[in-house]
């Protein structure tokens, strides 16, 4: 799972393996050659020639998310070259993006139960006082303004995932007192 490629002090190549080969997207006929000749320009050369130096570099090869870390090599106080081994984290930074997404989908619930509990609780104390036409009210608006802020935002926004990240947004700015507008001009088409 972890790739290797080890280099002489003239930054030639003197050993590659295949995961390294795969997640550097190498030809198999690398070996001997500078690596400088066979990486394409950018952090990622720059990592494994050891001109940007530090631990655990990440780096990015085409779709994938690597995490660098290079390492000199000497015999007898001379420098003979360097070893990188490479990580793959592409699925691991795949997993924390989805997880940050739960997390605020689950921020956005806990805000929209927070907001239905208040109103029952208002429904309830209104009822409690015998003011049911007041409680009818209080419902009816309440449900007018949400119906009236769905409407807006369905108008303007044609992809249902953004949609609904939209109305959690909103559920959350109206427990936290802030007001989220979508403005008229506001155009996302599907």
């Amino acid at each position: 799972k972890e790739g290797t490629v080890a280099t002489d002090a003239e930054g030639r190549i003197t050993l590659v393996n295949d995961e390294a080969k795969r997640l550097l997207d190498l030809q198999d006929d690398v070996v001997g050659r500078r690596l400088v000749d066979v990486v394409p320009v950018g952090h990622v050369r720059e990592v494994l020639a050891g001109t940007t130096e530090g631990h655990d570099q990440v780096v990015l090869v085409d779709d994938r998310v690597l995490v660098a870390n290079r390492m000199p090599v000497a015999a007898r106080g001379r420098a003979v070259g360097a070893v990188v081994t490479l990580r793959d984290r592409t699925e691991l930074e795949a997993l924390l993006r989805e997880l940050n997404d739960v997390r605020s989908l689950a921020d956005a619930l806990r805000a929209q139960e927070h907001e239905f509990s208040h109103r029952l609780h208002v429904i309830a104390g209104l009822i409690e006082l015998g003011r049911n036409e007041d409680a009818v009210g209080y419902i009816q608006q309440s449900s007018l303004v949400h119906q009236a802020l769905v409407a807006s935002i369905v108008e303007s926004v044609g992809e249902p995932t953004l949609l609904a990240l939209l109305l959690g947004k909103a559920t959350v700015a109206s427990e936290r007192g802030v007001e989220l507008r979508v403005t008229d001009d506001t155009q996302l088409p599907e």
